[in-house]
């Protein structure tokens, strides 16, 4: 006999959430001081993942360079978002700018790399997520969202069309 019951978890999950956007709705600073730790873990991640792939993945010289790049932007951010108190000023702008800043940086990298100035293959996919974030990234610092809930909606279009796009291409070559 199961300790707690399926309905019962469903309906703890659903409270959670729902609580989880009350305080994103009517408490934006906390919910923006969480989605910065969210987001310097994420960056570190990424960080991590391209100083993977340069410790055992074995690129070209030129491949290298380009994920020595990331490594160390991605580096940058993540100090630039845990710098200082978490909620000090306008955690909603702070986090808006340094997202946008990320996505952009981020998004000439890809440009770059997909049009093969680091010496690889070109990659239309790395066009496609990088076109993506330097949109999104202009975008982003040119009409700031007025408030938490609209950049949580910025965000998750972003994340979703990046991410679909990056494992539309790595179902298409079996990766």
């Amino acid at each position: 006999m199961p300790l707690v019951s399926r309905g019962a978890l469903t309906v703890g999950f659903a409270l959670v959430t729902v609580l989880l956007q009350m305080v994103a709705l009517f408490i934006p600073g906390v919910a923006a001081a969480m989605l910065l730790l969210v987001f310097a873990a994420f960056v570190a991640v990424d960080g991590v993942l391209a100083f993977a792939i340069v410790w055992l993945g074995h690129p070209s010289g030129a491949e290298r360079t380009a994920l020595v790049i990331r490594c160390c932007l991605a580096v940058a951010v993540t100090l630039l978002t845990l710098a200082g108190p978490i909620v000090a000023g306008d955690p909603v702008a702070r986090l808006t700018t340094l997202l946008a800043t990320w996505a952009v940086l981020n998004g000439l990298l890809d440009l770059a790399a997909g049009l093969g100035v680091f010496g690889a293959v070109r990659q239309r996919w790395q066009v496609a997520v990088g076109g993506i974030s330097v949109a999104v990234g202009v975008f982003l610092l040119a009409s700031p969202p007025a408030g938490m809930p609209p950049l949580m909606w910025w965000v998750i279009g972003y994340g979703v069309l990046y991410g679909g796009v990056t494992l539309v291409h790595a179902w298409r070559s079996g990766s």
